[in-house]
């Protein structure tokens, strides 16, 4: 769940942003800005919130987790393999599944489909956290990413809820919501895993957490996840043009409403803000085709096809610095990487979310009008190249000191 992944949803499934602006222009020109539903942005952030944590979460236990069952057969060096299977395993089924999540929530409508999410998640991370052998690991992993596909739903509704005079103010919470769940999972894994090793005085004479090491960081990861599945279970409303339109045609269940009804119903905002036009169109198209998901194939368009391209190369190197991180923190010394345990790993890569948290929230904007975006997009691919080239001046200098020194603690 990091920038990258939401760069790679939002091609796909971020397309709100346009239908937003779409049914905007049938709209008169509006002199003020329309109030945000602050209700219904706080049930679809705290989903968000919910995704990001729980994928995050096994990041600082994920590369010991694998040597524990067995499945190395004691050979450290065969840990970036099989921890690969398990991430590869997430992202595969993300995308797999992510535009497919898509379709079903223009059939059956935002609401359900976005429930299913909190639920699947929680039954997926309390299987990982439960797991003591490598393929139960990666068919856990793959549930939570096939689970976390359906983020550009929730994308799909945020545009479905606002207007062009405050689509931008909505939109530009996702990333502030994205790094406070990649700052909290991985503290929450460091911090929770190996209670008994690391509090033993609560956690030390529970067998059971002997057994599990990790099921603790799981659990509260899946706690949350399931809370946020009751909030929208409670508050969150259907968005989904097609089946508002469906509701206002359901013929009454009284005769001729009175004068108290009739007001009550002409007020009512079911579309939040957003046009209410009629069913056909100036130009004869009907409001079904103008909503109508386009095919696949029409997807397939030079302009698509090269931020796809894009966006794949940006997550490949960025997934790969994620992934690299944990796992050269974790090895042995003798075996290239810095020892760290999980306690230190999810410490530190909890202080790197804090700090991005704050980079995006008070350089960015100013470094992008500053100096453009597509320059800024270079240079941050630039720095993918400073940052992968550290990891063996890492390992050169704690193999020199014989641990990781002030030095490690720098560069890290």
């Amino acid at each position: 769940m990091t920038g990258s992944e939401q760069n790679a949803v939002n091609v796909v499934a971020g397309t709100a942003q346009e239908e937003s602006i779409d049914h905007d222009i049938h709209e008169p020109p509006k002199t003020h800005r329309t109030p945000l539903p602050k209700v219904q942005l706080f049930i679809v952030f705290m989903v968000q919130l919910a995704e990001p944590i729980t994928g995050t979460v096994v990041y600082p236990f994920v590369n010991q987790f694998v040597r524990d069952t067995g499945i190395t057969r004691g050979d450290e060096r065969k840990t970036g393999y099989y921890a690969g299977i398990i991430e590869s395993s997430f992202f595969f089924a993300e995308a797999f599944t992510v535009f497919h999540w898509g379709r079903l929530s223009d059939k059956l409508g935002r609401r359900p489909v976005i429930l299913l999410g909190p639920l699947g998640l929680t039954i997926a991370t309390l299987s990982f956290g439960l797991s003591n052998n490598f393929w139960t690991l990666v068919v856990s992993r793959w549930m939570q990413g096939a689970f976390n596909g359906n983020i550009g739903v929730t994308k799909s509704v945020i545009g479905e809820i606002t207007d062009s005079t405050n689509v931008g103010d909505a939109f530009a919470i996702i990333p502030l919501m994205w790094s406070s769940g990649c700052t909290v999972g991985p503290i929450m894994g460091g911090l929770l895993s190996q209670p008994a090793t690391t509090w033993p005085g609560l956690f030390g004479r529970i067998p059971f957490f002997h057994h599990y090491p990790y099921f603790l960081p799981c659990a509260v990861a899946a706690l949350l996840a399931s809370f946020t599945g009751l909030i929208a279970f409670i508050g969150l409303k259907e968005t989904l043009p097609s089946a508002l339109k469906k509701q206002k045609q359901q013929p009454a269940a009284s005769a001729t409403p009175d004068s108290t009804t009739s007001l009550l119903l002409a007020s009512e905002d079911l579309s939040y803000g957003s046009s209410t036009s009629p069913s056909t169109t100036e130009t004869g198209v009907t409001q079904e085709e103008l909503h109508a998901p386009p095919a696949f194939k029409d997807l397939l368009i030079p302009e698509i096809l090269l931020k796809l391209l894009v966006y794949a190369f940006v997550s490949f190197v960025d997934m790969s610095c994620q992934v690299l991180q944990p796992l050269v923190y974790s090895t042995s010394i003798a075996n290239g990487g810095l020892g760290f345990d999980p306690y230190r790993i999810g410490t530190i890569m909890g202080t790197f979310g804090v700090i991005n948290a704050l980079a995006q929230l008070l350089f960015l904007g100013r470094v992008i009008r500053k100096f453009g975006p597509t320059n800024v997009q270079k240079f941050a691919q630039f720095s993918f190249l400073t940052v992968l080239s550290l990891y063996p001046l890492l390992s050169f200098f704690a193999k020199r000191a014989g641990g990781a020194d002030n030095v490690d603690d720098i560069l890290v």
